[in-house]
């Protein structure tokens, strides 16, 4: 039931909770691209650094989205129809 209630969350207003949800996404994976890029220009090898930089970037938050839109794409099974059932019209 509370997984219904988030879903249509995302559904109401022409999809304006999902458009917002892939601009913080586009937005930290840019920003996470660009720290890797410094990273590697500098060669820092430190293991800490890089975890402390990429954290910085947003990969939290990154990894975060990803997984809501990967459980909201999952969770519920595929629908399948048989070309017969595309092609005819729908009941009246």
């Amino acid at each position: 039931m509370k997984r219904d209630r988030v879903a249509a969350k995302f559904v109401e207003n022409e999809f304006e909770k999902c458009d917002r949800l892939m601009e913080v996404f586009f937005q930290y994976e840019r920003s996470l691209t660009a720290a890797e890029a410094r990273l590697a220009q500098t060669g820092e090898a430190n293991a800490d650094i890089i975890d402390s930089t990429r954290g910085s970037a947003g990969l939290y938050v990154l990894q975060q989205v990803r997984g809501r839109c990967r459980a909201r794409t999952h969770s519920r099974p595929p629908v399948s129809h048989s070309a017969a059932e595309l092609s005819s019209p729908p009941p009246a």
